[in-house]
């Protein structure tokens, strides 16, 4: 009988918290992802409105970081998230973060 292994294959992305937090000056954004894939870095504020967005592609699996100012944030708290997809399946991760005058 011929044998039949599942094969699992882990789309996911591991965001790290941003560090420092708080911070006022710059911060950093570590992830980590375990396909090749595009991802896309969205910040928003408390009500919902966005204040920052990037995308980059990545051809290989890593450890990445993006690197921060607040130039366009006030002070307060925000939520980050990074998201993208591979062979039709999406996720996501979210985390917060503060933001010091």
């Amino acid at each position: 009988y011929p044998l039949s292994i599942p094969i699992e294959i882990d789309h996911s992305i591991q965001l790290g918290q941003n560090f420092p937090n708080p911070f006022s000056l710059e911060t950093i954004i570590p992830y980590e992802i375990s396909q090749p894939n595009e991802i896309t870095l969205t910040i928003w504020d408390v009500s919902g409105n966005v204040v920052h967005k990037t995308q980059k592609n990545h051809d290989q699996i890593g450890k990445y970081s993006i690197r921060l100012k607040p130039d366009t944030m006030s002070p307060g708290l925000f939520y980050y998230r990074i998201s993208g997809s591979k062979f039709g399946e999406k996720y996501s991760k979210t985390r917060k973060m503060i933001v010091l005058n």
